[in-house]
């Protein structure tokens, strides 16, 4: 799921389909946060998510209270299956100037040109031109 996960749990009823939407009303999930956790992983909000039809489904989730270094919440679902508990970043501001700067750069930098061969040459003729020369010479020498 998006967010951070505090942590992943299974909750499951009967075997086999025994807990359905069909015979499931209002079913309540309460669970704990520990207080520490969502300022130490910048966090603002926490919610339950439930995976469902291959999707992470965000469930209503409202804060019922603190007690003992936890906070409390609780949130609604009409069948079980796997739930995370999860917070929310904070949402950073995004600070956008009130007009541009017509400041120039003192310094501009120019790129330096690449090099290019220049047109009609074959790069790397040289070579095998004294390649050529240097075989001729030996096969001339070899003969005498």
């Amino acid at each position: 799921p998006d967010g951070v996960v505090y942590k992943n749990v299974n909750i499951w009823l009967g075997t086999s389909g025994f807990a359905t939407s069909e015979n499931i009303r209002d079913a309540v999930i309460r669970f704990k946060v520990s207080r520490d956790w969502p300022s130490a992983h910048g966090v603002d909000s926490i919610v339950l998510m439930q995976y469902t039809g291959g999707n992470w489904v965000e469930l209503k989730t409202v804060k019922i209270g603190e007690s003992d270094g936890d906070i409390l919440y609780e949130s609604s679902t009409d069948h079980f299956s796997c739930f995370a508990i999860v917070g929310k970043a904070k949402e950073m501001p995004v600070v956008v100037p009130d007009k541009p700067t017509d400041e120039v750069p003192s310094e501009v930098v120019q790129p330096t040109p690449e090099p290019t061969e220049e047109e009609g040459k074959s790069p790397g003729f040289e070579f095998g031109f004294a390649g050529i020369a240097l075989s001729l010479a030996y096969l001339l020498y070899r003969k005498r």
